[in-house]
């Protein structure tokens, strides 16, 4: 089935404490928050039977959070990275789920 193929890719993507890397692992960048982890939220939103998996995204997603909070300010200005806007705006798209 295609999308255990690709669930399984996204966990051989994970590094631990909540950060995966699909590229170089020595970029870390905004793409965890608002791909993996926030396509995964979704997942866990709209597939609550595959407990399993649902409870381990959720895990990786928690871990995650207490990091990521540090790319923040106070005030939720985000540390700037990448080039187009889009890019820009997705940067807090984690804490919408």
């Amino acid at each position: 089935m295609r999308i255990e193929e690709d669930l399984n890719k996204i966990d051989h993507f994970y590094l631990g404490d909540g950060w995966y890397c699909d590229g170089v692992e020595t970029q870390i960048d905004y793409y965890v928050s608002f791909a993996i982890h926030y396509y995964s939220l979704l997942y866990t939103r709209f597939m609550p039977e595959d407990e399993l998996r649902v409870a381990k995204m959720k895990e990786r997603a928690t871990i995650f959070a207490q990091t990521f909070k540090y790319w923040f300010t106070q005030e939720g200005a985000a540390i700037p990275f990448g080039r187009s806007l889009a890019y820009r705006f997705a940067q807090v798209s984690f804490l919408a789920p």
